[in-house]
């Protein structure tokens, strides 16, 4: 059983689940009492989102052995995935209570349980335990070491704040929604009482959020070399630092803090008129952003996308345009002529480089009517935008009533949650024959706010002025 156990982890680490769980399988039957056995086989069954397999798994190894708490946090998890939040809560708190000292298993206890109170909506309680990411084992970002005293969300009147992003592009464009509301602050009078506040950022955004944030100074994050944990020599004025992912503890304390939530991210202004006459010159009808995978495909995150095959029956619609925002260069290279083949007529500009130059992104995304995208980061920016965006989550194994239908980070989103055992494809199908029921109703959807405000954002002014008087007109007649 110790050899086939032996076997097992070889084979999940050579990128091999099937024979991984052959083997434990194997261990387990030549001694049922292998817990360790049990609880790594559980895990796998986890990471491949067999959630009732997992549990089961989970559960036999925690009868064996109550103490082991790696076990339990993967119970929790699968529990968590289940929408069963309850149970997940309490398996996760027990793993805190009876972590006997095993610092990296608190930390993750911890993080895992900010990430699951998250869900239930924000609170002082769930940000206070989210600090503990930056020791969680599967955090993918390392603490900058900035030699300055974190920021408790006191007065900033004479003092320069330096803000700096986290994790991945989608999560800094995320947390950056709060910057505007340090932004309104920075009156000529306060900045001239020497306060500033400068906002650390993937280079990739600079110029973007430069035009969205002003004034606050915005300044690129040197690429870190091997022992390297450089600078821009500007951080140097700063008297205190905030990830921005901690942002939230001050501005976002809870659900009712995102009322004001808008689009909050502005085009180049000249790009935007270019890609909206090229967008045009396609011809009449909808133009829908499609984005179907990440750069980023982990056994962990592989639910989440699928393959473009999977989006034939958007392309397929009479009156609708599909343009490719898919900015991994080595997925459409091997998509989309097979997709082709099969009818899918999809609009590829290949002189803009979707990946690396996020301003001429930022600017075709504005000029289209809809954005449907895997989770990646294209959704995070169609939505900081005001562009309508459907964002296709990872599936759940059961009906919960609890699976979100937005983010409240972005009013312009949609989430769209597979339902129990329906596929990638079928979740396009269905998304294609709302889109095809929209476009065939005769009035159009009454204009919001929001919407006007993004036709604003994108320099298409004289259809911003009229949306505004139709708004008003509205108003002025209830």
């Amino acid at each position: 059983a110790d050899a086939e156990n032996g076997l097992a982890l070889v084979a999940r680490h050579e990128g091999d689940p099937g024979l991984a769980e052959a083997h434990w399988r194997r261990a387990i039957a030549l001694d049922p009492d292998f817990a360790g056995a049990h609880a790594n086989l559980g895990k796998l069954l986890l990471d491949q989102r067999k959630l009732r397999l997992a549990q089961a798994a989970l559960e036999r190894s925690l009868a064996l052995d109550p103490a082991n708490g790696g076990a339990r946090m993967d119970l929790a998890l699968a529990l968590k995935a289940q929408g069963r939040r309850d149970e997940a809560e309490t398996a996760l708190r027990q793993v805190l209570a009876w972590a006997d000292g095993n610092e990296q298993l608190t930390h993750d206890a911890r993080f895992n349980l900010a990430r699951l109170l998250l869900l239930k909506g924000p609170s002082d309680d769930a940000w206070a335990l989210h600090d503990s990411r930056w020791k969680a084992s599967s955090f993918p970002s390392v603490r900058r070491g900035f030699p300055l005293p974190v920021w408790q969300g006191d007065t900033l009147l004479g003092r320069t704040l330096l803000l700096w992003g986290e994790q991945g592009l989608g999560d800094e464009i995320l947390f950056a929604s709060q910057v505007p509301d340090l932004a309104a602050g920075l009156s000529e009078a306060v900045r001239a009482a020497g306060t500033d506040v400068l906002l650390e950022c993937d280079t990739r955004l600079v110029p973007l959020f430069a035009r969205s944030f002003a004034p606050v100074t915005v300044i690129g994050r040197p690429p870190k070399g091997p022992g390297e944990d450089t600078a821009d020599p500007r951080t140097a004025t700063a008297t205190a630092q905030l990830p921005t992912g901690s942002l939230a503890r001050h501005c976002r304390r809870a659900l009712a803090d995102f009322r004001g939530a808008r689009p909050y991210l502005k085009p180049d202004p000249d790009r935007a008129a270019f890609w909206a006459q090229r967008v045009a010159a396609l011809g009449p009808g909808l133009k829908v952003g499609i984005c179907w995978t990440s750069g980023l495909v982990t056994a962990a995150r592989a639910g989440g996308y699928s393959a473009l095959n999977d989006w034939l029956p958007l392309g397929r619609l009479p009156g609708v345009h599909l343009i490719n925002l898919q900015y991994n260069r080595e997925a459409v290279t091997a998509e989309v002529p097979g997709a082709r083949a099969q009818g899918l007529d999809l609009a590829v500009w290949t002189d803009l480089d979707l990946k690396d130059d996020l301003e001429g992104t930022a600017a075709l995304i504005s000029a289209l009517d809809l954005v449907v995208t895997a989770p990646t980061s294209v959704g995070e920016l169609a939505a900081a935008l005001g562009v309508p965006t459907w964002r296709i989550s990872n599936p759940p194994t059961t009906g919960a009533p609890w699976a979100r239908r937005s983010r409240p980070w972005f009013p312009a989103m949609r989430v769209v949650a597979p339902r129990p055992g329906e596929s990638h494809g079928g979740v396009i199908r269905r998304l294609a024959q709302e889109l095809a029921a929209l476009t065939a109703s005769a009035p159009p959807p009454p204009l919001s706010l929001n919407d006007a405000l993004a036709l604003h954002q994108a320099g298409r002014l004289a259809e911003a002025e009229g949306a505004y008087r139709h708004l008003l007109a509205n108003a002025q007649g209830q």
